[in-house]
């Protein structure tokens, strides 16, 4: 489960953490729900396997993942077959400095802009843990929403395998409660 955790989390990274924005998203409460899907090989296997260990959780162990992940400045609301659903929060500060959460330095993957407008972002990935390399796209539909995908090459268990995540985003609100920004 291990790694399947830490290829949820590279995932979210990936999705919330391009380039600098062309687009002025509305600082406060987002959620984004992202679907992953890989191949038919293991990966794919530790993949389902992962979704349905966390969806068996207990309700302490829940809490306590849920916790964990709040003072990370990540809200889960949600995992089940339509993906993950989570929560984060973008201060005031962040907009106008145009960074997403998640985009510091050593998480593990190095993005580089490929090109930029004011409704999209294109950019490439290349990530050390687990090793991986891939593109990803960041497509801004209004400030109260975006969308974003990636598709990643790594190897998996002596196989080459691919993943390949979409994500929609939209705003819920001024007031991000219990969830900090990360900034």
């Amino acid at each position: 489960m291990a790694l399947s955790l830490r290829l949820a989390t590279l995932a979210v990274a990936i999705m919330l953490g391009g380039a600098a924005w062309a687009y002025p998203l509305k600082p406060g409460l987002w959620e984004m729900q992202t679907k992953m899907e890989a191949g038919d090989g293991a990966l794919a296997q530790a993949m389902a396997a992962m979704e349905k260990q966390l969806a068996a959780l207990p309700e302490g162990q829940r809490k306590m993942m849920e916790e964990m992940l709040a003072k990370q400045g990540v809200g889960i609301t949600g995992l089940g077959a339509d993906g993950v659903r989570m929560r984060h929060c973008l201060s005031p500060q962040m907009v106008a400095e145009e960074k997403l959460p998640f985009e510091r330095q050593g998480e593990g993957c190095e993005r580089t802009l490929v090109s930029r407008s004011d409704s999209e972002i294109l950019f490439t990935l290349s990530c050390r843990e687990p090793p991986a390399r891939g593109e990803g796209e960041v497509h801004f539909v209004n400030p109260g929403a975006y969308t974003s995908r990636f598709t990643l090459e790594m190897e998996y268990e002596g196989r080459q395998e691919r993943i390949q995540g979409r994500s929609e985003s939209r705003w819920l609100g001024d007031e991000c409660g219990d969830i900090k920004p990360l900034e």
